[in-house]
């Protein structure tokens, strides 16, 4: 955050004279004595062996001994100016809010209740339809973290500036936001996507740990721990506690989740490519997670269908022309655990479809809406389009070619610059000169380059390349 320039002239600065040496009392002790005992040695020496000189003489040779015993009890002492700034920096408070899958779970003490809201969702409405961090932010700055198997920050908000008052007759209000101005934080932020449960292993334990270590050396307040406390993984929270103990940063937990676990089964994610080939296999991957029912058997199915159109509505069409891609028995983990189901397809068409996965949940599922996951897939029909650019045709050049040219998905161009007349290579077309223009060569994705000479190319054709490199993202 850049520092607001009345922040600092605002301040307090004092300048103070102190001695370096001394930092209580009772140090001015041994410098004063030894001091004295100088002085008193000096001015017992002048009188001995000065006596033949007059009175005057005496004095000032003893002055002068004495100035230089003051001197070095001076420099011994080491005064100095010291600035004092008061610099004040706002407390923090961590939320560190479970991301796992099993926050995903209905929160809910009746199973036979389907489509309440999940632990994850009372997360959120807290955070976004509440006035929790308004109310943390009157006092704190306030850092959201999620964690499941791994830790990540979703959000840094400052403290709330305090707003001005007034008596009941002169009451200020208060001042309207300025036009223009940036938006709160809080207030953009895609809560239900930052916060999804997703994560496959709950760490708390690791999770709470990093904070506390990433916190220690600053003004923390505290940590508030947002889960259900399905640890899955990793070391247990002892760990953490003892270094919170030992850094004296206090640890608030809230728990979610009903007593009692309900039965469920859900479909927790569902990973494939954004984009694949017709022709080539590519897989697609689901996670199936459950509560109460571990070592029970379930059929998970695969659907494809056109995806919607652009404007986000279903065609009663595509939905019908859903099409089954594979079907799994599936044995279900213990409590929380994320079981993964693996697909292989081959695409034979272009276009985007959406992949649609689906469990056949068992009668006692407490919560059908999440027993299906969709993600959609791009099948795209255009081949990668190479240039071998070549001083001759050396060994690498040879298995490259090779390699790409037995590749159904890349087309190969050649140019070997010492090659005489007509040549013959296996290649999509085999050029005699550079590509001149740039409409040539911005048909290529990749050009590689086997110690050409460089020289050869013209001024034009080096503009365009520089360009291909800079502008059109040439590789």
């Amino acid at each position: 955050m850049t520092p607001k320039p009345w922040l600092f002239a605002a301040e307090p600065v004092r300048t103070l004279f102190e001695w370096g040496r001394i930092q209580s009392n009772a140090d001015w002790i041994l410098p004063v004595a030894a001091c004295v005992a100088m002085l008193v040695f000096a001015v017992w020496l002048y009188r001995r062996d000065a006596a033949e000189l007059g009175l005057p003489a005496r004095v000032a040779l003893t002055l002068l001994r004495a100035l230089v015993i003051f001197g070095v009890l001076l420099v011994y002492l080491e005064p100095q100016w010291r600035v004092e700034r008061d610099v004040v920096r706002n407390s923090r408070v961590v939320l560190l809010v479970d991301t796992s899958l099993s926050m995903g779970l209905p929160d809910q003490e009746q199973t036979s209740i389907a489509g309440g809201p999940s632990r994850s969702d009372r997360v959120i409405r807290a955070l976004a339809e509440t006035e929790l961090l308004a109310q943390l932010r009157k006092t704190h700055d306030v850092a959201v973290v999620h964690f499941d198997q791994q830790t990540g920050a979703v959000v840094q908000l400052e403290k709330l500036a305090a707003q001005p008052t007034g008596d009941a007759a002169g009451a200020t209000p208060a001042t309207p936001p300025t036009a223009g101005a940036p938006p709160d934080a809080a207030a953009t932020i895609d809560w239900p996507q930052a916060l999804a449960p997703r994560g496959g292993e709950t760490r708390l334990g690791q999770a709470l740990r990093q904070v506390v270590l990433d916190e220690r050396a600053g003004p923390i307040s505290g940590v508030v721990v947002v889960t259900d406390g399905g640890q899955n993984a990793g070391v247990g929270p002892a760990p953490a506690v003892q270094a919170a103990q030992d850094a004296g940063i206090p640890i608030y937990t809230v728990g979610l989740g009903s007593a009692r676990q309900p039965t469920n089964v859900r479909i927790g994610d569902l990973l494939a490519p954004a984009r694949a080939y017709p022709g080539d296999n590519y897989q697609a991957t689901g996670y199936v997670q459950a509560q109460g029912m571990a070592n029970r058997v379930v059929t998970v199915e695969l659907y494809s269908r056109p995806a919607e159109s652009a404007t986000g509505a279903a065609s009663q069409a595509n939905t019908a022309a859903s099409k089954l891609e594979g079907s799994a028995e599936v044995t279900l983990g213990p409590d929380g655990e994320a079981v993964p189901v693996k697909f292989e397809l081959t695409p034979d068409e272009t276009g985007r479809r959406t992949l649609s996965l689906r469990v056949k949940a068992p009668n006692d599922d407490g919560n059908p809406t999440d027993n299906q996951q969709e993600v959609d897939v791009e099948i795209v029909d255009r081949k990668t389009r190479i240039l071998l650019f070549a001083s001759g045709p050396s060994r690498e050049y040879r298995f490259l070619h090779t390699f790409l040219f037995r590749d159904r998905n890349v087309l190969v161009d050649i140019l070997l610059q010492t090659a005489q007349g007509a040549v013959s290579q296996e290649a999509n077309e085999v050029l005699a000169e550079f590509p001149a223009t740039r409409e040539a060569l911005d048909k290529y994705d990749v050009i590689v380059a086997f110690d050409p000479d460089w020289k050869q190319l013209s001024n034009v054709e080096v503009d365009n390349l520089e360009r291909w490199v800079g502008e059109q993202a040439g590789g």
